[in-house]
């Protein structure tokens, strides 16, 4: 179905459509004109038009985000890629986004930016913990970006003691009738061990999600 056979124009309260039949003398020339314009290109400019706008954007949202820069997605990475135009093939100075999984990204500008990294991080079931930048909150100190920090707790204790008493037997006369009999000593402490619970790790609740990598 063409422009001209879906389009009616509304103009204080009198109707055009767009096959040229009009009841009104006060439609300007100019939308006369921009009709006949749209009728003659028909749903082929629309489709152009549509095609451009969504090229544009993904041209400019791209330009927006820098090299380097992770993103999280809840696509896996085949949807990931064709929403962002990319080949089912992977191409390492062509791809514009790739899964963060430690691949090798040789040729790509983000080997050529990052002092020669030729693989991006594997970011594969980690957080992401911000860089210590002159502050003190990591205690590792001025970390590499990228670099994996292992499993770590705080360091504390529990605290558990059982009192006891000992008991000893002695040698003991009474009335010059030997006879051995049993006496407390001083008090003590019996070690206790604290039962392992819980899981694998320590974490906090959590939503998963993909990390992608700009690398061109």
């Amino acid at each position: 179905m063409s422009l001209a056979q879906s389009v009616d124009v509304r103009l204080e309260g009198d109707v055009m459509n767009a096959s040229g039949t009009h009841s009104s003398h006060w439609l300007p020339s100019i939308m006369i004109a921009l009709i006949g314009l749209a009728s003659a290109l028909g749903s082929s400019y629309i489709q152009t038009q549509r095609v451009a706008t969504e090229t544009a954007q993904k041209v400019i949202g791209n330009n927006l985000i820098p090299i380097g820069a992770v993103i999280g997605s809840m696509l896996p990475p085949a949807e990931f890629y064709r929403q962002a135009g990319l080949d089912s093939t992977y191409v390492p100075e062509k791809y514009t986004w790739v899964l963060a999984d430690g691949r090798d990204v040789t040729r790509s500008v983000y080997e050529k930016i990052s002092s020669g990294k030729r693989t991006v991080p594997d970011l594969r079931g980690l957080f992401l913990r911000g860089i210590n930048e002159g502050a003190r909150n990591d205690p590792d100190g001025e970390r590499m970006a990228g670099s994996v920090q292992p499993d770590s707790f705080a360091a504390h204790n529990h605290v558990a003691a059982l009192p006891r008493i000992a008991e000893r037997i002695e040698a003991a006369a009474y009335g010059g009738i030997a006879a051995r009999v049993v006496a407390a000593s001083e008090n003590g402490s019996t070690a206790v061990s604290v039962e392992n619970k819980g899981g694998p790790e320590t974490r906090p609740r959590n939503a998963a999600v993909y990390w992608y990598i700009r690398i061109n």
